[in-house]
């Protein structure tokens, strides 16, 4: 089953890295051409005149414009500045969307200030290397293919909601599907790879994990041929959304542990 130092799941992979993802808004139900609006932009600085309003879903294809694709955002630095500065006059706050490329958290996607509201996860770049779980190693790992369709998320309120089985309904929780839709259960995240869905969250509402297919048994880059992969054609990667502070969240797309 290969060396154990990579993980002890005999059907299936933690901890892959090397993907892409976007956070795109739900338009007449399907996912919007561009990121979400309520990620930041320059254009979203209150100091130059912003009064709130996200832009609309044309004027969203102004890339140069965007200011969400690392972990701190000049941008949202403003809003939270200026909202300190003017409690009569808060500006709602933007959302930024990155991934760790270095260190134990290598692979996690993180947000903060994504607000509630339905969106779509998009996998645009298939992972392509698999981080220990130590955080020290990398190995590349070959045939993994990015998911072929978005999957629906619903992002509750910061406030306490109407509870549903497992699910609150706030608290900054989240849910596979849409409000229009049914969600999906709930899972455990240390379960083994085969017994998962493509998308689940885990019992607390905090963590999303996700499968990416893999069509025959694929050797690795400077290790192993993977017989544990044969009839299972998942590989995973974790991902965790969770509220923060007042008006402000968090989202992240993490390796699993």
């Amino acid at each position: 089953m290969g060396d154990p130092k990579w993980g002890t799941d005999s059907t299936g992979l933690w901890n892959m890295t090397g993907h892409a993802f976007e956070v795109r808004d739900s338009v007449n139900g399907a996912p919007s051409a561009y990121p979400s609006v309520q990620l930041c932009r320059t254009d979203y600085d209150p100091n130059a005149g912003w009064d709130g309003a996200w832009v609309s879903a044309a004027e969203a294809s102004g890339t140069a414009r965007w200011d969400f694709a690392a972990a701190s955002s000049a941008t949202q630095q403003a809003i939270l500045d200026w909202n300190n500065e003017n409690p009569r006059d808060v500006r709602p706050v933007c959302g930024t969307f990155a991934e760790a490329t270095s260190g134990p958290q290598q692979g996690q996607w993180r947000s903060e200030g994504l607000g509630e509201g339905a969106y779509w996860l998009v996998e645009t770049k298939a992972p392509d290397s698999q981080l220990s779980p130590t955080g020290l190693e990398s190995r590349a790992v070959s045939g993994v293919q990015r998911l072929a369709a978005a999957i629906p998320f619903q992002v509750w309120p910061d406030a306490a909601g109407p509870a549903a089985g497992e699910s609150m309904q706030g608290h900054g929780q989240l849910e596979i599907g849409h409000q229009s839709s049914a969600y999906e259960d709930r899972c455990e995240p240390s379960s083994p790879v085969a017994d998962r869905p493509t998308a689940c969250i885990n019992e607390g509402g905090l963590f999303m994990v996700v499968k990416d297919p893999v069509p025959t048994p694929m050797p690795m880059t400077g290790g192993l041929w993977l017989p544990v992969l044969t009839g299972i054609g998942a590989l995973v990667l974790a991902a965790a959304l969770s509220a923060a502070a007042w008006r402000r969240r968090n989202l992240a797309l993490q390796p699993g542990a």
